[in-house]
């Protein structure tokens, strides 16, 4: 898995998951859980990228507290875009 392939992921889990909903909050951090430990048993991902997916998981739920600066919006390809950009800046400066 990119990089860029986990960001969009990880947008839209943001995308459809309520912060409100301990249900739907629990499985989009297992989605995220469950995809770290495939992709580290795989050894298919580069290190940069398991350890920012390891931090979405850590840092999940600040980020749906931020839901509206991360969150896509069916039709607005830029705006998704600066979105994504936006959301692997909170993920890692160097991103």
């Amino acid at each position: 898995m990119s990089f860029s392939r986990f960001i969009e992921l990880l947008q839209q889990l943001i995308t459809m998951t309520d912060p409100e909903d301990e249900d739907q909050v629990r499985y989009a951090v297992g989605v995220l859980q469950n995809l770290h430990e495939l992709a580290r048993r795989s050894d298919k991902i580069d290190r940069r990228t398991l350890g920012i997916i390891y931090i979405a998981i850590v840092e999940f739920l600040d980020l749906l507290r931020m839901k509206e600066q991360f969150a896509g919006k069916p039709g607005d390809v830029a705006g998704n875009l600066a979105k994504r950009k936006r959301l692997a800046m909170a993920l890692g400066p160097r991103c």
